[in-house]
């Protein structure tokens, strides 16, 4: 595949569509994309193609004076994508699919809260509400831009599904997959407790950490130790993206090299595309290789300091566990005996934590206590290797999802303590 900045239109939009469709938020003919070149032209997906299968042969251009060139006819919805355009001089692309959960919010909740996981949405615009209208109908090209009024990116449509906007392509489809697992958490969090509320402020936190900037020494390029290790970490990052565990942009990675010395993923990289020379490494506090570190560094580097036998470490988002992260439900990991070894008791900590006393959450980790949860955030996991931390998480989050489906079918029977103890006595070295 061509870098993406080497990428024709026409490529891209079917690169995108495809990717849609493979991370399930779409069916073969659902959903629809575009791009805006920079004459003013649209290049959008075809009607009735499969969305699986595109090539960048099938994209349809539709000229700035209405002439349609290509081999298909264009998405019978391609007028909304031209009222977004006129609404919204910055953008350049328009995604719209009909992810199931966030679907089933445009079913029930049009009033979702997608604030709260400021981690998936650091842009901290509104999500827009459009009403239903008939596909491909004048009324919903003036509904749907209507709802792009103002600083909105990101419309819910009523009975229908999602748009999302962007000053490209990719960071139109992040925004799509971040609201798709926000959508994800929000639900499984309806079915712990519905009330999921928190302080809007916290915002103003989350952008300091986000904004957070690092000292730089001279540039120096990854040793082939480093590099294996870098390789390591994207292999066991981009895996965990695969399964689900945070989206494309959200999650992270590191692993120690030295006393005050580990390699991290960046900030905002892309787990399906990065490369090993994307790998971030910081020595003694300072940036040595790569450019922005992810945001969880600061707080990495901690754990690193306070625990010599931690040597790798994974901030994640995993959909059911970040469910109890959004209410005020205890999470358990005492439910198989797997998950009580492997996990232990797990620390739980408010949001602020995070920024004001990163200190605190670093010192809760001993080599009975590998995982901690921050409200509203994520999950940290720590371990020997990054394999250990990859299956640390993993665990937690069947854990989580066992714990949720078991409500449906009545009260939940823990490990009780004799039997924790008769684990702790049999497998603890």
């Amino acid at each position: 595949m061509k870098p993406w900045m080497h990428q024709s239109p026409a490529e891209q939009v079917a690169h995108i569509m495809t990717r849609i469709y493979e991370r399930r938020m779409t069916t073969p003919s659902g959903g629809n994309i575009s791009l805006r070149d920079q004459d003013g032209s649209i290049w959008v997906t075809p009607s009735q193609i499969d969305k699986g299968k595109l090539q960048a042969c099938d994209i349809v251009c539709i000229a700035p004076d209405g002439k349609i060139t290509g081999y298909h006819k264009p998405s019978m919805e391609y007028h909304f994508h031209q009222g977004i355009y006129r609404v919204k001089a910055n953008v350049r692309a328009v995604v719209h699919a009909h992810p199931a959960d966030l679907v089933a919010l445009s079913l029930v909740d049009p009033q979702a809260d997608f604030t709260c996981l400021p981690v998936l949405d650091m842009t901290f615009t509104p999500v827009g509400r459009a009403p239903y209208a008939s596909p491909g109908s004048a009324e919903l090209g003036e509904t749907v831009s209507a709802a792009f009024e103002g600083d909105v990116c990101s419309v819910l449509m009523e009975n229908h599904g999602i748009i999302t906007t962007g000053a490209d392509l990719l960071k139109a489809y992040y925004r799509l997959e971040n609201l798709q697992h926000m959508a994800a958490i929000l639900i499984c969090a309806a079915r712990l407790n519905r009330d999921h509320h928190w302080s809007s402020s916290a915002k103003v936190l989350a952008l300091t950490l986000h904004k957070l900037e690092w000292p730089r020494t001279t540039s120096q390029p990854l040793q082939p130790h480093q590099q294996d290790a870098a390789g390591e970490l994207v292999h066991t990052g981009r895996r965990t993206y695969q399964r689900g565990l945070y989206t494309a942009v959200s999650g992270c990675y590191s692993m120690r090299l030295g006393a005050d010395d580990f390699l991290i993923s960046p900030e905002g990289g892309d787990w399906l595309t990065l490369d090993l020379q994307d790998v971030v490494r910081i020595e003694k506090g300072s940036l040595v290789h790569g450019e922005r570190p992810s945001r969880y560094a600061m707080l990495h580097r901690r754990i690193y300091q306070q625990h010599p036998f931690i040597n790798a470490i994974a901030t994640g988002h995993p959909v059911h566990l970040m469910a109890y992260a959004v209410t005020s439900e205890a999470f358990a990991s005492q439910t198989i005996p797997e998950s009580y070894m492997l996990l232990g008791r797990i620390s739980r900590f408010p949001f602020e934590t995070l920024y004001r006393q990163p200190d605190q959450i670093a010192a809760s980790f001993d080599a009975k206590h590998c995982a901690a949860l921050l409200d509203h955030e994520a999950v940290i996991i720590t371990g020997d290797s990054l394999f250990q931390v990859f299956d640390r998480l993993e665990v937690a989050e069947n854990t989580a999802a066992s714990l949720i489906a078991a409500q449906a079918l009545g009260s939940a029977r823990l490990l009780n303590t004799a039997q924790m103890n008769d684990l702790n006595e049999t497998f603890t070295p």
